[in-house]
């Protein structure tokens, strides 16, 4: 499992690139590590590619103790936000729209989507040229 982390000024976006099935730990530091890089404003929106994820081992508790973690860690640290969930699996997609309920007590508007077209339209950027 990775979690590959890039950090966009340009576009104002933190996309996370996940493979495999990662843990609530993984999980945690990479949402950490946003706050450690040079280029990291409050207000950047947030993708979560997972297209390459695997969640067959991940049960909801954890989805709800991640909300949880980040408002109890991060939640003065967010000016408010646009986060994109995007998992084309149906497992996958259906565990994000499970976060997403949780994630509900953040200061975020998180949206769950099949495409990165999508999520990047949700944005308001465009991927052509």
């Amino acid at each position: 499992m990775t979690i590959d982390t890039n950090v966009d000024p340009g576009t104002g976006i933190i996309t996370y690139s996940v493979t495999g099935c990662p843990s609530y730990e993984e999980f945690l530091a990479a949402i950490a590590s946003r706050f450690e890089h040079p280029d990291f404003r409050l207000d950047m929106n947030v993708l979560w590619d997972l297209r390459e994820a695997n969640f067959t081992t991940l049960e909801t508790s954890t989805l709800r103790q991640i909300a949880e973690f980040i408002k109890l860690k991060y939640d003065s640290h967010y000016a408010e936000h646009k986060a994109a969930l995007v998992a084309s699996k149906n497992l996958e997609y259906g565990l994000c729209r499970v976060y997403a309920v949780y994630a509900n007590i953040l200061p975020s508007q998180i949206r769950v989507f099949r495409t990165l077209e999508d999520a990047h339209g949700w944005f308001g950027i465009s991927q052509e040229g």
